[in-house]
């Protein structure tokens, strides 16, 4: 934040401003109860005594030291009741993303070493891996059909299960990339996102099918 934000700052219960009315009221009671103090004391004693008892008496600041914390002290509190706001840009290192993968017999060519599925699993799973704590990632296979197998989860090696679970096995005739695309951006879409169906492939050892298989699949 810098002096510049300082320009959207406004109060979200500007009316609790008026309770600073009490401050005043408080300084008059105040003063009021001192000069009766001193008016009872002049009755009740003699000028010279008086007159000593004035003298001896501790500096004005220090006489003044309680009023004045406890008018700060209800001058913050006031303000803070009005709950003042400032609308700022902060940088945020979270993010939703939705990681795409043909798994379409195309996937078996070799133009790429040692073959398209394996570059492009490589290259999935060092990206996963390269994603910071706070970042949400989910997986969508697809060929001619959708498979979304996890909406965007903070647990990254959850997602590299599933990549290494894939195999040549797992590859489906078709390639229906517009229909892959819209599916991923529904899943990161609000309010709610697209739950997943059971995946049209092989699982890591011991990990669970996301969504319980409570989900559809595209």
């Amino acid at each position: 934040m810098n002096w510049q934000d300082l320009s959207t700052l406004y109060l979200q219960w500007p009316w609790m401003l008026l309770l600073l009315a009490l401050v005043p009221v408080f300084w008059w009671l105040y003063l009021k109860r001192l000069r009766q103090r001193l008016v009872r004391q002049a009755l009740h004693f003699s000028y010279a005594a008086v007159v000593e008892q004035v003298k001896t008496a501790p500096p004005v600041w220090k006489r003044l030291l309680f009023p004045g914390t406890v008018s700060v002290m209800m001058t913050v509190l006031i303000v803070a009741l009005s709950r003042p706001t400032i609308v700022t840009q902060m940088p945020v290192n979270s993010a939703d993303i939705m990681l795409v993968l043909d798994i379409s017999l195309s996937m078996m060519a070799s133009d790429i070493q040692p073959d398209r599925l394996t570059a492009a699993k490589q290259a999935a799973i060092e990206f996963v891996e390269s994603l910071p704590p706070d970042a949400r990632i989910g997986l969508e296979f697809f060929a001619g059909s959708t498979y979304v197998v996890t909406p965007p989860i903070p647990q990254h090696q959850e997602v590299v299960g599933y990549l290494r679970a894939l195999n040549q096995k797992d590859l489906k005739p078709r390639t229906e990339i517009g229909s892959a695309l819209q599916a991923a951006l529904q899943v990161l879409s609000p309010p709610g996102r697209l739950r997943a169906g059971p995946p049209k492939h092989r699982r890591a050892p011991g990990q669970k099918d996301p969504g319980s298989g409570n989900c559809a699949t595209q």
